[in-house]
């Protein structure tokens, strides 16, 4: 562990839900091993909840941060249904 942590900000938290998204698009693979698998309800679930972080921060975000989460959520719900699509799944209930 660190003996300094850096200082805590919307883009580490932008990541803390970004990462677990790629592992479950499967475009990254789970540390620690190898290869990539498929989980579309773990990668939805963390869209989800960077979606309602978005939601429920307001207009308390500054511009530049506010673009950064819109861009990621942009980002991770396009590949969310190119991987999908691929997987040959059909639409989702509701979109990520």
């Amino acid at each position: 562990m660190p003996d300094t942590w850096p200082t805590a900000s919307m883009a580490e938290l932008i990541t803390m839900c970004t990462s677990p998204v790629l592992i479950g698009l499967g475009i990254v693979p789970v540390p620690g091993q190898d290869e990539t698998t498929v989980d579309l309800p773990m990668a939805r679930h963390f869209i989800d909840l960077l979606a309602l972080l978005d939601e429920k921060t307001g207009d308390a975000l500054s511009a530049e941060e506010q673009k950064a989460i819109d861009q990621s959520l942009h980002e991770l719900r396009m590949a969310f249904v190119q991987v999908q699509q691929s997987a040959g799944e059909s639409e989702p209930e509701s979109e990520p």
